[in-house]
């Protein structure tokens, strides 16, 4: 994870084709639900607990995972989305 310093100050921006500010506007940390991703004919379970919500000037982003990667995330901080072509 980088801070807003760590990307003003270096070339990252430099490596992503686009790139959003935004501002994380809830986290919760409530929920236990389950999800299903179908690939290759195989069927995939994921379990996440925490469901960030996040604004770039009114895109809005849901972003849901294990608590244990999305610990740093905190509400009304602001954040970048980097974003790279294959």
């Amino acid at each position: 994870m980088f801070s807003s310093d760590d990307i003003k100050n270096s070339n990252l921006l430099d490596e992503y084709q686009y790139a959003m500010y935004g501002k994380v506007y809830k986290v919760d940390e409530a929920k236990n639900e389950m999800y299903f991703y179908l690939n290759d004919n195989h069927i995939y379970l994921y379990k996440f607990k925490s469901v960030i919500l996040a604004s770039f000037g009114g895109l809005l982003m849901s972003l849901k995972g294990n608590s244990q990667y999305l610990k740093k995330i905190q509400n009304d901080i602001r954040i970048y989305l980097l974003i790279k072509s294959s």
